[in-house]
């Protein structure tokens, strides 16, 4: 009896803009208060991107505290590993409490002004 080859899984490399990501948000949804609840978002996991996650409002904002960097986008059609990233995501403060907003933009009245909503 033969022992069964491992399987062989080529090596992909991943676009250089996106190796400094720890994810891609693709779209949000508000709670009753006007507030983001949870986001759909994409985590890279070595050089692959997960599927689909749902993030937390307190999860996000603990992994942008923590340093991790965020990116609006979408994937690209038929390119599982392949994103169009638009402007990051970042952490103001406002009246003492963190501020999901994008880079760049000018200081919205609703976080994450400008994503696809769910």
């Amino acid at each position: 009896m033969a022992l069964a080859q491992p399987a062989y899984f080529p090596r992909v490399p991943v676009e250089r803009s996106l190796r400094r990501l720890h994810g891609v948000v693709e779209a949000v949804h508000y709670g009753p208060d006007g507030r983001v609840a949870w986001v759909r978002a994409y985590l890279r996991r070595f050089d692959n991107f997960s599927d689909r996650v749902r993030l937390t409002r307190e999860d996000l904002v603990r992994r942008l505290q923590g340093g991790q960097r965020f990116r609006v986008g979408k994937p690209r059609p038929r390119l599982g590993n392949d994103f169009e990233v638009g402007p990051a995501v970042t952490l103001a403060q406002r009246a003492g409490e963190p501020f999901l907003t994008l880079e760049g933009a000018p200081s919205p009245e609703q976080e994450l002004a400008g994503v696809p909503v769910l």
